[in-house]
């Protein structure tokens, strides 16, 4: 192998391993609490209190649960159950550390490989991201995307918004309908990414459309 290829290789581990020190996105979570975000409601979501079984010495001891603000919360790695745990559907409401123009949002869910039954059935799999200008006003919301998590896939997995509102999320709206055969959902964490000004993208598109729309029904 040659000295170029050698530098190369370097140069992708190196880009790697700044990627995964950079919250594993290399992207900035507005959700993410130490940065401003919090969880501002749940609405009418059921808790489920027996994600984990704490024991000691192989003792199961007594089952412990976690608060929603565990999905928002940096952690360097995932436990197994050290998740927000729930029954049927679930509504997790966030306030962003800064309103912003949401582009994607990233979920990370344990690993298969390192749960001790090599099964995250309990991992959410068709969900809602919803913006809100008013939490309590649900006329305002906005469907920013519907979405599948592939549990066979990648543990942490980014999904695109299919839907950009024309303004600033204040807020955003985590709805999970079902997941993958459990009789409980277990959240590990979400990440919302996006921009706290426009887009020059964005903005071209949105003038592109005008002048479309403009000559179809000036036509």
């Amino acid at each position: 192998m040659s000295t170029l290829d050698y530098s190369a290789i370097k140069l992708m581990i190196n880009e790697a391993l700044k990627k995964y020190d950079a919250d594993k996105t290399g992207k900035v979570d507005y959700a993410l609490e130490s940065s401003g975000g919090s969880v501002w409601s749940t609405r009418c979501t059921e808790a489920y209190e027996k994600s984990r079984l704490e024991s000691l010495f192989g003792i199961p001891l007594w089952y412990s649960s976690y608060s929603p603000r565990q999905v928002i919360q940096h952690r360097s790695s995932l436990g197994s159950g050290e998740c927000w745990a729930f029954r049927g559907t679930g509504y997790l409401v966030i306030k962003l550390a800064y309103p912003v123009f949401v582009t994607e949002v990233s979920y990370e869910h344990l690993p298969s490989c390192v749960h001790p039954e090599h099964d995250i059935k309990s991992s959410p799999r068709n969900f809602e991201i919803w913006s809100l200008k008013d939490v309590d006003d649900l006329s305002s919301r906005f469907l920013i995307g519907e979405y599948e998590y592939d549990n066979k896939g990648e543990a942490l997995q980014t999904f695109k918004a299919q839907n950009i509102p024309n303004y600033k999320s204040p807020f955003i709206e985590l709805i999970v309908h079902s997941n993958w055969g459990a009789d409980y959902t277990c959240l590990y964490r979400l990440r919302v990414h996006g921009h706290r000004t426009v887009n020059t993208t964005m903005l071209v598109i949105s003038v592109e459309l005008f002048y479309v729309y403009w000559s179809i029904f000036n036509f």
